[in-house]
């Protein structure tokens, strides 16, 4: 995948917000891929955009996990639009993650908090 057009980041914009803060796996994430996948994420920053913050503020959220076909709960929900996961995956050189994300692109990806730093971008 190259670099995001311009369209797509203004579509994904209107639509979640402007990216306010990065999002990096410190820890393996949860979640129904294999290990070899899920270990692809660290170290990987992810933007987080607008609407993902207001989601924190919320708290829990449950969710259907696609690959291990179980109803999911996260008390500490950091959601990331999945086209730019897989992007950021590529950029970062996780090709075998990114090829086995690619096909869930269209939704959201739900790390937990703990994974993870949350740094707020300066304007």
């Amino acid at each position: 995948m190259s670099e995001l057009s311009p369209e797509v980041k203004q579509a994904l914009t209107q639509t979640y917000g402007p990216v306010l803060a990065l999002f990096t796996l410190k820890q393996v994430p949860q979640g129904g891929a294999p290990d070899f996948i899920k270990e692809q994420w660290l170290g990987v920053a992810l933007p987080i955009r607008e609407q993902s913050l207001a989601q924190l503020a919320i708290g829990a959220v449950q969710y259907f996990d696609f690959l291990s076909f179980n109803q999911m709960q996260n008390d500490d929900p950091v959601s990331v639009v999945g086209i730019e996961a897989v992007h950021a995956l590529e950029e970062a050189e996780k090709f075998e993650a990114a090829d086995f994300w690619l096909p869930y692109q269209a939704g959201l990806f739900i790390f937990r908090g703990y994974e993870g730093e949350l740094v707020a971008l300066e304007d």
